[in-house]
Parts: C-alpha cells; structure tokens; sequence
C-alpha cells in the first residue's frame, strides 16, 4: 500500500472517530449538562485558545519525538482522555477533558500534516495533501451522521464511549509509517506577503465554518424542531460532497500551478488545504 492511502485511511478513521462527537459538543453541554449559551461560548473561546498553543507547541514536540511517534502517542491519549469522559459523564469535567482531548488531537494534526510532506515533495504533494483530505472528508461525511443517530437515540455519552474506542483503531497502521524527525529550531513567525494572505482567508473562513457546528444545530433543533440525526443528514450531504470533489480539485490544482510555475511549487500546502 503506498504511504499517501496508508495516511488517507488513518486519517478518515480518526476524523470518523471525531465527527462521531465534535458537532454534537456544544449542543450537548448546552441541552444534556445544562450549561448556559454564554458559558458554551466560553467553552469554544478557550478550545480555539488551546487549538492555537497546541499547534504552536504541537510542532516542537513533533521534531522532537519524530511524526509518527508524535501521531501514535496522541491518538492514545486524545482516545484515553474521551474515555475518562465517558466513565466520569459529570459537566465540568466532561468540559475539561473534552478540551484536553482537543490538545492533543492538535498534535496530531500537526504530526500527520508535517509526515506528508516529508514523504512527498514539489509537485506531488499537492496530491499528497489532496488525497490525505479525501480521506479525512470521508470521515466527517460519516461521522456526524452515525454521531447524530446515537446522539438522538442512545444519548451523548454512547457518542463519547465510541469515539474513543473508534480513535485507536488505526494504530497499527500509524505503526507502518516511515519515522521523520525536524532539525527542532527555533520558532520563526515571519511569514512572506503571500503566506500572510492565505491565512487571513483561511482565517474568515472558519469564522464562517464554525457556525455549521453549535449555531447551526441549536437553530435547528430548537427553532425548527429538527432532531439531532435529522441535522446530521445535512452535514453528511455537506461532506459527500466535499468528498465527491475532493481529489478531482486536487489534480485540477496541481496540473494549473506546474503549467504556471513549472513545478507547481509556490503556494501548494495553501491552495490543498483550502479544499
């Protein structure tokens, strides 16, 4: 098995396994553990504060221990954290470990991105990327609608026991990888005029994503009346689709910038994952 659908595999059952629970938090703490709106938005106030340090503080830990020993060690403590959840299933700790599970799995994310592009390099790793995100979409395209069935008939805290017994599934796999390891600099956040630009974009972006999670789930469910698995069939036909174009977008990409710039390197990482 190349390495590329190796990593794609692995990253569709660790997003399967995180979209079982993610959009279902929010709500969850609000309808189930009762927290109020202003709290929940506390919540995801400091989620995006972790997610910042942990992608910071996710890239020396990389270099340090290497990509897929940084992967293997997160993914079983991002799963032990969900399952400390589960046999706790009290609001505050629930809170705090869903928020340390979020660390971690930012580790993760940091380790497999960077493992790509130490496999692959100049114009195939915008195909690298793009396979890696069809796997991953794949996932999300499925988990919320099995997360919202659960949610609807087996309660919230079914959705913490499965996701996290679903998370240490690819380990085996995530055994399989080559190991990487960074030079560990030292943290540099210049970043050229270019770059600057896509992450303001990518930025306005997910201001915008972030309204289809707890918004979007509470408008329907309490305005509408929908349930929970009726909303989680609308984010599965968001992620079919994502996923039916996914890879398509990926060579369109990748055969337009090597015309244009000869090998397609310049902005290759941005454009793949805008996707």
């Amino acid at each position: 098995m190349k390495e590329i659908n190796r990593i794609a595999i692995i990253g569709g059952v660790r997003s399967f396994s995180g979209s079982i629970i993610w959009p279902f938090i929010g709500f969850a703490l609000y309808r189930v553990y009762g927290f109020s709106l202003d709290t929940v938005s506390i919540f995801y106030l400091i989620q995006a504060l972790i997610n910042v340090i942990a992608s910071i503080g996710g890239g020396i830990v990389v270099d340090y221990l290497g990509r897929r020993n940084a992967m293997m060690l997160s993914t079983v403590l991002s799963s032990l954290a969900l399952f400390t959840a589960y046999l706790v299933n009290l609001p505050i700790p629930i809170a705090g470990l869903i928020l340390l599970q979020t660390f971690f799995n930012n580790i993760y994310n940091v380790s497999s991105t960077a493992i790509v592009g130490d496999i692959y390099k100049r114009a195939d790793l915008v195909k690298a990327f793009s396979r890696q995100r069809v796997g991953i979409n794949a996932g999300w395209a499925l988990g919320p609608l099995i997360g919202g069935y659960m949610f609807t008939f087996y309660g919230f805290r079914m959705l913490l026991l499965v996701s996290s017994l679903i998370a240490i599934i690819p380990i085996p796999l995530v055994r399989l990888l080559p190991e990487f390891k960074g030079a560990g600099s030292i943290l540099n956040f210049n970043v050229n005029k270019e770059f600057a630009l896509f992450l303001i974009s990518t930025f306005l972006i997910f201001v915008l994503v972030g309204q289809l999670g707890f918004g979007l789930l509470t408008y329907y469910n309490a305005e509408l009346h929908f349930t929970e698995f009726q909303v989680s069939i609308l984010f599965a036909i968001n992620g079919i689709m994502i996923v039916a174009f996914q890879d398509l977008v990926g060579r369109l990409i990748t055969d337009f910038l090597t015309a244009l710039k000869g090998d397609g390197s310049p902005h290759r990482f941005g454009t793949t994952s805008l996707i």
